[in-house]
């Protein structure tokens, strides 16, 4: 809970346009009335709606991983977490400018969910390296001491994990790490995240920019670099998935062979990146109107849309 203090410190406001009401509060002769006008936007409203965003700074939204008080309760909320940024619109609205900021525990979430999805797709790389040979095996059977079948284990384990990037492979002389072992085709479609990396950039830059010249004194300028903290990592969140998706891929064709006689695997994988893209823009654009209050936002994102694409090609090409 966070002391009456604390709350004091910020000042009711519209709650469609954020206009200051502290005026309105002061007019008042005898009791707070239920209802009330903006008479900025015109907007009507509650007195009760006004009074409970202003209890929402430094508050905790209960499904959100950042918002978790242990490690118990980031894993829990990590899958409803990641649902309802898939829909970045009401996302925003919930977690928005005034709730409490941990860029710490979020980066941890981040962690988890990539983890968790890789782990997901691992055992379709186990398949796929199974039914491509590239798979340890020291040749003593089911007879083999029980340190060789162990170490096999490990290793095709490892290579699961690892796929398609590398391979952990055991012989009788030890370990050995090979990568990478499948066709340079394939890591062409991972390479396309670093656009979203440089899309992310081009974005923080912007709207640095933008905040910087929109400069206000009174301003809390720790938490807006936090809030652009936030959406900078959430952002990236749609090219780890997609980068798991290639893995899913990669798995299927090495498992089954079923894509090399098919012509939808480069458009598949295009279909995806380009979801993923507007995801990402999404997040962005949403952010730009919820978290930062820009009402006349469409050049913004406009400018934001395309120039972090075009900047995040020049970025992959920096990059090879």
């Amino acid at each position: 809970m966070k002391s009456p203090a604390r709350i004091n410190e910020h000042h009711p406001e519209c709650p469609s346009c954020g206009y200051g009401l502290t005026g309105q509060i002061a007019s008042w002769t005898q009791q707070c009335p239920l209802n009330g006008v903006c008479p900025e936007c015109g907007h009507a409203y509650q007195w009760r709606e006004v009074f409970a965003i202003v209890n929402e700074w430094g508050s905790r939204v209960d499904w959100y991983s950042e918002h978790g008080g242990d490690w118990i309760e980031l894993f829990q909320r990590a899958p409803g977490t990641l649902w309802r940024l898939m829909r970045p619109g009401r996302f925003f609205k919930a977690i928005n400018h005034r709730r409490m900021i941990r860029l710490r525990m979020l980066f941890w979430w981040m962690l988890v969910v990539t983890a968790g999805l890789h782990l997901c797709i691992s055992p379709v790389g186990a398949a796929g390296n199974a039914q491509a040979g590239n798979w340890s095996s020291t040749g003593h059977g089911w007879d083999a001491q029980w340190t060789q079948s162990t170490m096999d284990t490990v290793a095709n384990t490892a290579s699961a994990v690892l796929f398609p990037y590398a391979m952990v492979y055991h012989h009788d002389d030890g370990f050995e790490l090979r990568l990478p072992f499948y066709d340079e085709d394939w890591a062409a479609y991972s390479m396309a995240a670093v656009i979203g990396i440089g899309d992310m950039i081009a974005w923080a830059t912007l709207m640095t920019g933008v905040l910087l010249v929109q400069h206000d004194d009174s301003r809390d300028w720790r938490r807006q670099w936090g809030l652009l903290g936030r959406v900078a990592l959430l952002s990236l969140v749609p090219m780890l998935v997609y980068v798991e998706f290639v893995r899913l891929g990669f798995g299927i064709h090495a498992a089954t062979g079923m894509t090399e006689a098919t012509d939808w695997v480069p458009y598949g994988f295009l279909g995806v990146y380009l979801l993923m893209l507007y995801w990402q823009q999404a997040i962005w654009t949403h952010a730009v109107r919820s978290i930062w209050n820009i009402k006349r936002s469409f050049l913004i994102n406009i400018g934001g849309c395309f120039g972090s694409i075009i900047f995040g090609i020049l970025f992959l090409f920096w990059v090879l």
